[in-house]
């Protein structure tokens, strides 16, 4: 039962920062990086950015290549390749902003899947992928299992290609928003899926034959629910309230929350599933229930989601009111970059959260903003 330490990293925007976490990270002793989204962003150059994308918007099969090109000349992520084995999934901007599925975030659906298949062909050539993900057209299977002796199978997630389109959003539209039940009572619709229905029924299979201490679920974004609502309902409500217009985000699985009963179902049957996220630009640490707003529901499984690498996020501020309003989620920081370390040895795997004081900077400090212990058979993380 050989120990297994991964860095989680996703979410790197050369515009908005240096890649300067990946210095720190090139020291540690890893087995591998999970990454698990957003490894380059489409957009064209912004007018106030640190460093400018070279081109317009991503649109052509050179144009993402071109970008792959420069986003890896950046010598701290050259670092980080050489010096591990990487284990990659993508999100929404490796192709466009929030797309799902067939749809793209602008609406304009006409052209889009010829440029998923330029974006998906780009993927493939850049990132350290197998034969069996060779895209065909705008199609590929991504979502693929390794495992790690008797320690943990690491089951890694598409949540973008195969998900229903985000409810109530206006088709000529597309792309994400925030709903909530009163005004968007399709959000519960059960026959919503986020992975589809295949990747579904390939993950329950996976974890009912899995055999290992824990299973790692490496996805795109964060499952727990996260109920928000405005700083004025806040504090006239406080923690705990339940006003008819809190809001969700339609693009999470917030969006998607029978489909997300129906995986924590069967993780919950292993009693040993740690979920792996990103996309957020912040730090969560969270148990994962069947009723996210009953204090006594159980955890059912573990969430850990990783801050990004240099994409920002909202002010601290926004996120301590989060967390009283959703007190499964038992930590959250959203002003630092960074990396998570989890140590996966015998029956515990431990979540180290390393952030650094500034991506604006080449060689900026690296700290641990906190640590947590996640024991075999009994879900949830608890504070090292």
């Amino acid at each position: 039962r050989a120990p297994l330490t991964l860095a989680l990293v996703s979410c790197q925007n050369f515009q908005a920062g240096y890649f300067s976490a990946y210095k720190h990270m090139a020291q540690e002793a890893l087995d591998c990086v999970l990454f698990v989204g957003d490894y380059i962003y489409e957009y064209g150059a912004s007018p106030n950015a640190l460093r400018k994308h070279t081109g317009g918007n991503c649109v052509t099969l050179n144009d993402y290549r071109a970008r792959y090109a420069l986003y890896k000349s950046d010598t701290d992520l050259q670092a980080a390749h050489a010096a591990f084995p990487w284990i990659v999934t993508w999100d929404d901007h490796e192709v466009e902003n929030d797309y799902a599925n067939d749809r793209a975030s602008s609406g304009r659906g006409v052209d889009f899947l010829v440029k998923r298949a330029a974006a998906y062909r780009a993927y493939w050539e850049h990132m350290p992928l197998r034969w069996a993900q060779l895209p065909q057209g705008p199609n590929a299977q991504l979502f693929r299992r390794y495992q790690w002796g008797a320690t943990a199978n690491l089951h890694v997630l598409d949540a973008r290609q195969y998900r229903d389109h985000q409810v109530c959003t206006p088709p000529e539209q597309g792309g994400s928003r925030t709903i909530n039940d009163k005004t968007c009572p399709e959000r519960v619709d059960p026959r919503l899926s986020l992975l589809g229905a295949a990747q579904e029924a390939w993950l329950q299979q996976g974890l009912q034959a899995s055999q290992t201490n824990f299973n790692i679920i490496g996805q795109q974004s964060i499952m727990a629910q996260m109920r928000t609502i405005t700083r004025e309902q806040f504090e006239t409500l406080g923690a705990g309230a339940n006003p008819a217009a809190e809001s969700f985000w339609n693009d999470s699985w917030d969006g998607y929350p029978a489909a997300r009963a129906r995986a924590l179902a069967q993780w919950g049957a292993k009693k040993n599933v740690i979920s792996l996220g990103g996309d957020v630009h912040a730090s969560y640490v969270s148990d994962l229930k069947a009723d996210f707003d009953d204090a006594k529901s159980p955890a059912l499984a573990t969430e850990i989601v990783g801050t990004s690498i240099s994409s920002p996020s909202w002010p601290q501020t926004v996120t301590e009111r989060v967390l009283r309003y959703n007190p499964h989620i038992k930590f959250g920081k959203s002003d630092q970059r960074g990396y998570t370390l989890l140590n996966v040895n015998g029956q515990r795997a431990t979540a180290t959260l390393k952030v650094i004081d500034d991506a604006r900077r080449r060689d900026p400090r690296l700290t641990t903003a906190a640590q947590f212990v996640i024991e075999a058979g009994r879900p949830g993380a608890q504070p090292a």
